[in-house]
């Protein structure tokens, strides 16, 4: 499916953290994006990806416009 990307990164934002680990987390969840888009062909796909300082921490979203996720799979965010 064709997907029009766009991110917003606040620039200067500077974070501590396992350059790895977060690399796949966001791959996951760019990747499930991506599953769902495949799901449905009949809309337009958009993916959107922001990270904005809050406080003493950043915050990274990733927003799409797939069917998002069932019930079962909600209650599992979080879980090793």
């Amino acid at each position: 499916p064709n997907i029009a990307c766009e991110s917003r990164l606040q620039p200067g934002v500077t974070v501590s953290l396992d350059r790895e680990k977060m690399r796949r987390a966001l791959m996951n969840l760019i990747a499930n994006s991506v599953q769902s888009f495949e799901e449905d062909e009949t809309r337009e796909h958009r993916l959107l990806v922001t990270s904005f300082a809050r406080g003493t921490t950043c915050e990274i979203r990733i927003t799409d416009t797939g069917s998002g996720m069932s019930e079962d799979v909600l209650n599992q965010v979080g879980t090793p």
